[in-house]
Parts: structure tokens; C-alpha cells; sequence
């Protein structure tokens, strides 16, 4: 009988502790989830080349796209310099000389990113509302950016799987009429290459049939010379060359 209303008083005891936090609860004003997941008002910023601009990520009929502005300039006096509404713009950066935005999109959630140049000095066409952004690649190709020549301004040096949807080819483009150059085709599983200090190619990453990766060095005959290789369950990958050109930084869990 004593055990019975011991029980008893426990029961009563924990129902009022619950009903003391549900009050409490209902006293605490809930967070906005807008302030954790809506667009931010401004990310992504850069400085161009001259130190004369200022770019940036901000939504622009709902979607965030790249502006740009003087760096004397207010924000409200930014203009837009792409008008991506179903799609997000996932990165971009400026040229070496400061005379283009680069960025890539793909169109409709397809995956499919190809490469587009933007003049940011450039003003937009009668009735539309940003400049005209040229396509240096096109295509159901997924880009890959793998280089920004320091020897030439002009240049950027992109993966295109076009030939193989599997692999990666490495081109030269010039940005400023599109003009490809084939570097390398890819028919020995490359994942990925490095250029030197002085934008040579001189490394690559291979994905094996076992699923190891190996870091090879690119030879001037062509041939490639595997230097270091790490597992499935590992992973390792050249970081960038010394000033020098002779060394490189790696990072690698292996063992």
C-alpha cells in the first residue's frame, strides 16, 4: 500500500515537471529558420586584380548571382552580372588580368557545369538586365577548373570529359575568343592534374582499377612515372610546388 502511493506521488511529480517545461517551452520564442537557412545578404567577396572593384554573391530575383561594384561605391549602387534564376551560381573568380569574371552553372540540376566569361565593365544590352556572358565551354560536359596561368593572363586551363564522359581531357582556353588547345588526352584514368609555378604540367592524379590513387609525375616525353600511392580506405594528393619548382607539399593519411 506505501509502494502504491509512492508510485503514485512519482507519477504526479514527473507530470507536473513536464507540464512546467511545456509552459516553459511555449515561453521561448522560436528561432526564424530564415536566419539559418535563407540566402545571405552578401558572401563571396573579391577584390579584382587592380583593387578597383569589388565582387560579390547576392540573391538577384530570388537566386544568388554575382555583383559587382567600384570600391568607393555604396552596395545599393552594385549592378548584377548574371541573372541565374532556377540555379544558384555554385563559384566564380576573376581573370588574372581583371578583364573578366569567370564562373560556372549548369542548367536546370543537370550537373552538366560548363565554363561562362562575364565583362564586369561591360554595360547590359537594351532590355536585358546584365551583360552578355560568353560560353568558353558547352555542352552535357561536367568542366573542371584546374589552373589560372600566371604566365598568361589570358588562359585558363580546364578537365573537359567530351570525348570520354568518364575522363577528363586537359585544354588551354583563351578567354578571350574561346580558343581551345588540347594539353593532354586522358586515357590513363587521371582525376586530376597539377601545374608548376611556371604553369607546366607536371603532375597527375590516377584512380587504379582497385580503387588506390596514385601520384604520378608527368615526363617531358609524355610518359608519367608513378611517384607515391596511397589505398582505398587512404587518400593523398599534391597541395603545390615549392617557389623553387623542385619540391612539392603533399597531404596523405596513408598508414
Amino acid at each position: 500500500m506505501k509502494t502504491s502511493k509512492m508510485l503514485q506521488s512519482l507519477v504526479a511529480v514527473a507530470l507536473l515537471a513536464v507540464m512546467a517545461g511545456a509552459v516553459s517551452a511555449q515561453s521561448v520564442p522560436l528561432i526564424d529558420r530564415a536566419l539559418f537557412f535563407d540566402a545571405p545578404e552578401y558572401s563571396g567577396a573579391q577584390i579584382s586584380p587592380d583593387g578597383k572593384f569589388i565582387s560579390f554573391m547576392k540573391p538577384f530575383k530570388g537566386t544568388q548571382n554575382i555583383w559587382v561594384k567600384r570600391i568607393e561605391d555604396a552596395f545599393d549602387k552594385a549592378k548584377p552580372l548574371t541573372n541565374g534564376t532556377d540555379r544558384p551560381i555554385p563559384g566564380y573568380f576573376w581573370s588574372r588580368d581583371g578583364k573578366y569574371i569567370l564562373f560556372v552553372q549548369d542548367q536546370g540540376g543537370d550537373e552538366n557545369y560548363n565554363v561562362y566569361a562575364v565583362n564586369p565593365s561591360e554595360a547590359a544590352a537594351a532590355g536585358a538586365d546584365v551583360p552578355a556572358a560568353r560560353a568558353l565551354t558547352s555542352g552535357k560536359v561536367r568542366a573542371q577548373i584546374f589552373a589560372v596561368p600566371d604566365s598568361d593572363p589570358d588562359a585558363i586551363y580546364i578537365g573537359l570529359n567530351d570525348r570520354d564522359p568518364a575522363w577528363h581531357d586537359v585544354y588551354k582556353i583563351k578567354i578571350s575568343t574561346g580558343e581551345r588547345t588540347l594539353i593532354r588526352e586522358n586515357k590513363d584514368r587521371y582525376v586530376g592534374v597539377i601545374f608548376d609555378n611556371a604553369d607546366n604540367l607536371r603532375l597527375a592524379l590516377r584512380s587504379t582499377q582497385s580503387g588506390s590513387t596514385e601520384v604520378l609525375r608527368i615526363n617531358s616525353d609524355g610518359t608519367s612515372t608513378k611517384i607515391y600511392e596511397c589505398g582505398v580506405l587512404e587518400s593523398c594528393a599534391p597541395i603545390r610546388f615549392h617557389k623553387e619548382n623542385k619540391q612539392v607539399y603533399m597531404s596523405s593519411n596513408k598508414g
